[in-house]
C-alpha cells in the first residue's frame, strides 16, 4: 500500500515543482546570505557561543541550532523509532563530516530548494573557495551536481535572461520582443524539428544550455527529506508550511536563534509526551506526503492556476482512498485526541479535500462541490470542527448556485443537529433557514418554519439613518456618502446604533478602505490635515463622550487580560501530550474542546475567583502576572495592547469581575469558534468606573454573524455594547493631505 501511495504522488512532482511555487522561477540568487543569516549575524556576528578566545573557534549559530535539533529529536526514543538504517546513515555522515562541510550544507538547507550556481555561493567565512566543499557534499549524497540536470526544460528554466538569449541566437532563433516563457517554448520547439530532420536535437540543446548554465549544486531529495523530518518532529505545534516551501526548517531554526539570544523567551511548563502521534515511520511519510499536497495546492490556489489545482486534488483524493482502506491507521488515529490527531495524515488529507470544495466552486462545479461536501461531512473522526463551514458552504451551492431549496433546508436541519456546527456559522445558517422559509419564491416551505429553532438574538432598538452620495472622482471609491440618516442591517436583525459623521479624504493610500480627516484638524483654509481610519475617528468621538481611554485592539483586548489573570491555569501541569517542546506558546489542546474539559476544575475555581474578586484584589492579580511574566511568547497574549501594566488594571477596574469571568468563560470554553468576531473597540473611563464596547461600521461594512453574537452576549452580561456606524462625508475644500 505504502509504494503504491507514494508513486501516486511521485507522479505529479515535476508538475508540481514547476507549476506551483516560485522555485522554479530561476536561480536563487546565491550571493545573498538568507535573511535570517543576515540579521543574526549583525547582532553576533554568526555566534551565540561566549567561550573565551584561547579556545577553539566558535561554531556558527546556525549549525549549532541545527545539532540541537538533531539530537532533540534523535535522542527520543519514540522519535529515533520513526528513522531506518538508511535515514540515519545520511545524520551519522552528516556528523562525522567536516565543519566546512556541515556549515555549507546547513546554509544550503535554510535556502530555498532549488539549483545554486557555484560561482554565485560567497560564504567566506566557511571558505573563499566552496568548490572543494561542494565536491565532498556530492561524494557523500547531500548535493548533487550539473550532470543531473538531465532535462531540457529544467535547464531552461534555471537560465538567466541574458543566457537564455544567447542560447536562441546560437540556434538561429529570433530573440526580438519575446517574453521568457515563449523564447523557452521556442527554443523547446526548435529541439523537436532538429530531432526530426537531423537527429537528437534537445540532446544538442542540452549541451549547449548545461555550458551556460555552469557548475551548479542543489541538495538531494533523500537527504534533506531525512533532515525535513527531524524539523518537522522538533516542534509540529509550529507551521510546516516552510519546510514545505523549501525555506528548509529556518522557522524552527530561528526560533532557537532567538531564545539563544534571549530575544524570545517561553513560558515554563512540564513536558509531558507520553503519546507517540506516529505509530511508525510509514506514519510520518505519509503526514509528510499529506503536508506536501496541502502545500502545493494552496499555492496553486493562490496563484489562481485552478485547474492545476485540481489535478493535485485529485491525485491527493486518490492517495487518500488507499490510506482509508487500512482500518489499523483509522483505529490508531481515533485512539489519539483531536489536537494530536491534527497531526495524521488523513486529518490533513481532510483538508486536501475542503480545498477540492474551493477547486470546484472556483470552475462553477457546483454539483461535484455539493457531493463532496457531503463525503466530508458523513465523517466524524477528521477536522470536526469544520462541519460548520462545510455546512454553511453546503446550503448556499444548493440554493444560490443549484437552485434547489429544498434540499438546503434539508442540509441546512442537518447542520443544526450537528454539535460540532456552533456560534457563527449555526447562526449564518439559521438566518438562511428562516430566509427560505419566508420566500415568496419557496411557497412549499413556509410550512416548514415551525421546524426551524428561534432565532437567538434579542430584539435591539433600531435606528435608520439615509444618505446622499457625493461622486467622488477617485480611484478605489465606489460610493461615498455626504449626510446620512439610515442603517438597515441586511441580515435580519435590529441592532442599537450610533452614527457619527466623518469627512472622507479622497485619497487612495494601500491599506485604507476609507480615510478620514479628524474633526479637529481641518478648517477652510488649513494646509496641513491628519487622517485617521475609522476606528481612530471613533476613538476620538468616545473621547468625547467622557471615555478618555480606548483600544482598537479587538479580542486581543479581551485575551490578554484572561491569560494574564489564568495563566497558571493555561500552563498547568498534569495534563498529558499537551506539551511536548520546549518552544510552544499554547498548549497544543488550546482550540479544542479538550482544553475546558481537561481543566475543568481549575478554570471552574478560578473564574469564580475572578467573579467575586473586588476592583483591587483584580488590579493586584493584574499587577503580579504581569511582573511575572512580562515578554513572555504566549499566543494571544499581546504585551503591546495596553501602554502599562496601570493602563491594563484601570480597565480591570472598570470593568469588574462578574463581566470578566462571563467573557473569560466563553473564550476559554470554545476558544475555537470564539476567538473571533469580538468589538473593535473598548473604550472606558478609570475617573467615572464606566466601560463601553463598541463594533464599528464604516460606509458599506455590516456585522458578521460572530459579531452579532458577541454583542449579544456582551449585553446579557449587563454591559454596554454598540455598533458605531461612520458615514462619509465628501472633502471638497482639501488642500493638501499629510500622511
Amino acid at each position: 500500500m505504502e509504494s503504491t501511495s507514494f508513486d501516486v504522488y511521485k507522479s505529479q512532482s515535476s508538475l508540481t515543482e514547476e507549476d506551483t511555487s516560485s522555485q522554479s522561477q530561476g536561480f536563487v540568487e546565491d550571493s545573498i546570505i538568507d535573511s535570517s543569516a543576515n540579521n543574526a549575524s549583525s547582532v553576533n556576528g554568526d555566534f551565540v557561543d561566549d567561550s573565551s578566545k584561547n579556545e577553539r573557534p566558535r561554531v556558527p549559530y546556525y549549525l549549532q541550532n541545527f545539532t540541537t535539533v538533531l539530537s532533540s529529536v534523535l535522542d527520543n526514543e519514540d522519535d529515533r523509532s520513526l528513522f531506518n538504517e538508511e535515514d540515519m546513515k545520511y545524520v551519522e555522515a552528516f556528523r562525522e563530516m567536516d565543519e566546512a562541510a556541515q556549515k555549507l550544507y546547513v546554509r544550503l538547507f535554510q535556502r530555498k530548494f532549488s539549483w545554486h550556481r557555484q560561482e554565485k555561493l560567497q560564504y567566506p567565512e566557511i571558505a573563499e573557495d566552496l568548490k572543494p566543499v561542494c565536491q565532498v557534499l556530492v561524494r557523500e549524497g547531500f548535493l548533487q551536481n550539473e550532470r543531473d540536470l538531465t532535462e531540457v526544460t529544467e535547464v531552461l528554466q534555471h537560465l538567466s535572461a541574458p543566457d537564455l538569449k544567447t542560447l536562441a541566437k546560437s540556434l538561429h532563433i529570433p530573440t526580438t520582443s519575446l517574453p521568457r516563457a515563449q523564447l523557452v517554448q521556442s527554443i523547446l520547439n526548435h529541439g523537436k524539428v532538429q530531432r526530426t530532420i537531423f537527429g537528437d536535437g534537445s540532446a544538442m540543446i542540452l549541451k549547449r544550455a548545461r555550458k551556460l548554465l555552469g557548475g551548479c549544486v542543489r541538495l538531494t531529495r533523500e537527504a534533506r527529506a531525512v533532515f525535513t523530518r527531524v524539523l518537522l518532529l522538533f516542534n509540529l505545534s509550529s507551521t510546516t508550511e516552510e519546510e514545505e516551501k523549501g525555506s528548509g526548517g529556518q522557522q524552527q531554526l530561528q526560533t532557537i536563534l532567538m531564545v539563544k539570544m534571549g530575544k524570545v523567551t517561553y513560558p515554563n511548563f512540564a513536558i509531558n509526551r507520553p503519546t507517540k502521534i506516529f505509530n511508525n515511520r510509514e506514519d510520518l511519510l505519509r503526514y509528510e506526503q499529506a503536508m506536501q499536497f496541502e502545500n502545493d495546492i494552496t499555492v496553486a490556489m493562490e496563484t489562481n492556476k485552478f485547474q492545476l489545482a485540481h489535478q493535485l486534488y485529485l491525485s491527493a483524493a486518490e492517495v487518500f482512498s488507499t490510506v482509508k482502506q487500512d482500518l489499523e491507521i483509522a483505529r490508531y488515529d481515533a485512539s489519539l485526541p483531536p489536537f494530536l490527531r491534527c497531526y495524521t495524515a488523513s486529518w490533513v488529507y481532510t483538508g486536501v479535500l475542503s480545498r477540492g470544495v474551493e477547486v470546484y466552486e472556483k470552475l462553477r462545479r457546483y454539483g461535484e462541490a455539493v457531493d463532496l461536501l457531503n463525503n466530508l461531512l458523513s465523517d466524524s473522526l477528521y477536522c470536526p470542527d469544520s462541519h460548520g463551514r462545510w455546512y454553511d458552504r453546503l446550503a448556499l451551492n444548493l440554493e444560490s448556485h443549484l437552485k434547489q431549496p429544498e434540499q438546503a433546508l434539508r442540509a441546512i436541519l442537518r447542520g443544526l443537529a450537528d454539535p460540532q456546527v456552533r456560534s457563527g456559522h449555526r447562526l449564518a445558517l439559521m438566518i438562511r433557514a428562516h430566509r427560505l422559509c419566508d420566500s415568496n419564491n419557496n411557497p412549499r416551505l413556509r410550512t416548514r418554519k415551525a421546524e426551524l429553532p428561534p432565532l437567538p438574538l434579542r430584539d435591539l432598538p433600531k435606528v435608520t439613518i439615509t444618505g446622499r452620495v457625493y461622486p467622488v472622482n477617485q480611484p478605489g471609491y465606489k460610493n461615498v456618502f455626504i449626510t446620512t440618516d439610515s442603517y438597515t442591517c441586511s441580515l435580519g436583525y435590529e441592532t442599537r446604533g450610533v452614527t457619527i459623521t466623518g469627512r472622507v479624504n479622497p485619497v487612495n493610500q494601500p491599506g485604507y478602505k476609507n480615510v478620514f480627516i479628524t474633526t479637529d484638524s481641518y478648517t477652510e483654509d488649513s494646509q496641513d490635515v491628519t487622517i485617521c481610519s475609522v476606528e481612530e475617528l471613533s476613538l476620538a468621538h468616545y473621547r468625547g463622550q467622557g471615555y478618555e481611554e480606548g483600544i482598537h485592539g479587538e479580542g486581543s483586548t479581551y485575551w490578554t487580560l484572561c491569560l494574564l489573570l489564568l495563566w497558571d491555569v493555561v500552563f498547568m501541569e498534569g495534563v498529558a501530550d499537551v506539551f511536548r517542546s520546549p518552544y510552544q506558546s499554547c498548549p497544543l489542546d488550546r482550540y479544542t474542546d479538550d482544553f475546558y474539559t481537561s481543566r475543568r476544575t481549575a478554570i471552574d475555581s478560578r473564574l469564580e475567583e475572578v467573579r467575586q474578586a473586588d476592583s483591587q484584589t483584580l488590579q493586584d492579580w493584574v499587577s503580579d502576572s504581569w511582573s511575572t511574566h512580562e515578554g513572555q511568547a504566549c499566543a494571544g497574549l499581546n504585551w503591546d495592547r495596553f501602554t502599562s501594566v496601570e493602563h491594563a488594571q484601570g480597565l480591570v477596574a472598570c470593568m469588574g469581575g462578574q463581566f470578566l469571568a462571563g467573557v473569560f468563560a466563553r473564550l476559554l470554553r470554545d476558544a475555537r469558534h470564539c476567538r473571533s468576531g469580538l468589538p473593535d473597540l473598548t473604550v472606558w473611563s478609570t475617573v467615572s468606573r464606566k466601560f463601553k464596547v463598541v463594533e464599528v461600521k464604516g460606509p458599506g461594512d455590516r456585522l458578521s454573524q460572530k459579531q452579532m453574537l458577541w454583542l449579544d452576549y456582551f449585553l446579557s452580561l449587563g454591559a454596554q455594547a454598540e455598533v458605531c456606524h461612520v458615514v462619509a462625508t465628501g472633502a471638497k475644500k482639501l488642500k493638501k493631505t499629510s500622511i
